[in-house]
Parts: structure tokens; C-alpha cells; sequence
């Protein structure tokens, strides 16, 4: 007599989702357009390592972007982990259609689960009001009607080399030798503000 045991795996689940839109002011292309945050809080039993893909879907326009381990970006919260991208741009830098997106996440055997999310009404920010970074002496000011303004700094290679909330930042502070890039956010309660990069 032989005893055959199997186990039918468990499916991917969406708990938590969370879909932002910032307004960009992209000081290279002298342009503002919009970037759009998208995460997902997704639980495997199986481990995180089933999950395949992370789509979001807008059915009325039929645009899909599909997340998959090689491009997504994972963030682990204790035993949370949060799948899905920073910055999302629209390919001719438009708006992003507003309304209702279904997020999915599956797993390598093809089990889903769903959820719907509402990207609410455009955001129109005045480019003169975007945050700046000037260098005034030895120091980085940060100008900005936000507070807090958040200011990264990256070094030519990408490297995260500091983040800051300060309004004044000693150049020596920031590390780097030279062509250090800077980005300023702003979070202002639904939606953010950003700009850059700012180059020292």
C-alpha cells in the first residue's frame, strides 16, 4: 500500500495597496509631468519567491504594466513585503488616466487575486512653486513652500549617499567627489511634489 501526499499550494493574497501620483518638474528636460507610486502588501504561504508577476490594469484605456522579480522593488516591513515601482511614467510623459485600476498578483502556478483601486482627479501644481536646491556658500538651501521637503542624494553611479529633511545642508555633508545628483520630494496628503535632479 503506498501513501501518496500532495500539496496544492496556496494562493497569492493582495492585503494592502497603496497608488500615489507625483508631480514632476524634470529640471534635464525642462518639464513637468507626472510619476506614479504603486505598491502592493502581498502575502504567499508558499514564500514570497512564488510570486510571479504584479500587474496594474486601467480596462478602460487597456494600458497594463507588468512587475515581475527583475523590476519590481521589494520592501520588507518585519514580516510585511510590499511588491511594485517607484516611478511609473506614462511612455509620452501624459497624464495617467484616472478612474479605476485593478492591481493583480499571481504565482508561478497561475493563482491570482485581485484588487481595485481609484486613482482620484489630476493635480495641477503652478512649476514656479516646485521645490529648488541653490548652493549659497558652502552650504545647499532648500527652497520649498512644503515642509518637510525631503532631499536625496545620489552619487554618479546611482549610489544612495544621504537623505535628508533639513533646510540648510553643509556641502561636505553630502559626500560623493563631485556630480552628486539631488532629488527634493514633498508628500502634500494624496499626492506629491518632486524635482530634479539638482547636480553638484
Amino acid at each position: 500500500m503506498f501513501l501518496v501526499l500532495s500539496c496544492a499550494g496556496s494562493p497569492p493574497q493582495l492585503l494592502e495597496t497603496f497608488l500615489q501620483v507625483t508631480v514632476f518638474h524634470d529640471t534635464e528636460l525642462d518639464a513637468t509631468y507626472e510619476q506614479l507610486t504603486f505598491f502592493a502588501h502581498v502575502r504567499d504561504e508558499d514564500g514570497i519567491d512564488d510570486v510571479d508577476a504584479l500587474f496594474l490594469i486601467h480596462d478602460e484605456t487597456q494600458l497594463v504594466w507588468r512587475l515581475t522579480p527583475d523590476n519590481w522593488a521589494l520592501r520588507s516591513r518585519g514580516t510585511e513585503n510590499w511588491l511594485g515601482a517607484e516611478t511609473l511614467t506614462m511612455a509620452d510623459y501624459t497624464a495617467f488616466p484616472r478612474g479605476s485600476y485593478r492591481i493583480v498578483v499571481s504565482d508561478r502556478a497561475g493563482r491570482r487575486d485581485e484588487s481595485v483601486v481609484t486613482l482620484a482627479a489630476r493635480v495641477e501644481i503652478d512649476r514656479a512653486t516646485a521645490p529648488r536646491l541653490v548652493l549659497s556658500g558652502d552650504e545647499l538651501r532648500v527652497v520649498s513652500d512644503h515642509d518637510p521637503t525631503i532631499v536625496r542624494f545620489f552619487s554618479p553611479a546611482g549610489t544612495l549617499l544621504r537623505t535628508t529633511d533639513e533646510p540648510t545642508i553643509p556641502i561636505g555633508d553630502v559626500g560623493g567627489a563631485g556630480g552628486v545628483r539631488a532629488f527634493l520630494y514633498a508628500d502634500l496628503g494624496g499626492y506629491g511634489v518632486a524635482a530634479g535632479p539638482f547636480v553638484f
